[in-house]
């Protein structure tokens, strides 16, 4: 995995520099907590987009009352299936890696 190999450089990059310089750096650790920021940024991103995509249709399928009942029942319909979309938007995730052991 991708992931795996960047976590070995850095932690033989870390082990260089506490050879060359004599003091502990954790450049893996780094690496872990700004892969974990990003993907809950990127999940956050994705409901974001997809609250605003719910909302922009709910703007579109409103109630009209010079329209056809069938229009009318239509944007009832999709007005209940975003609401049932909407409901699981706090769904979307992306697990944590498993991270191997580097000592």
């Amino acid at each position: 995995m991708v992931n795996d190999g960047i976590r070995t450089e850095l932690h033989r990059a870390s082990k260089a520099y506490k050879d060359q310089k004599g003091k502990d750096i954790d450049l893996a650790d780094c690496w872990d907590r700004f892969f974990k920021s990003r993907k809950d940024e990127m999940v956050a991103t994705g409901q974001k987009f997809i609250n605003t995509a719910i909302e922009e249709m709910r703007t579109r399928w409103t109630h009209d009352p010079e329209a056809s009942a069938e229009w009318n029942d239509r944007a009832q319909a999709v007005h209940n299936a975003l609401t049932e979309l909407e409901s699981h938007v706090d769904e979307i995730y992306m697990n944590n890696l498993e991270l191997q052991d580097l000592k």
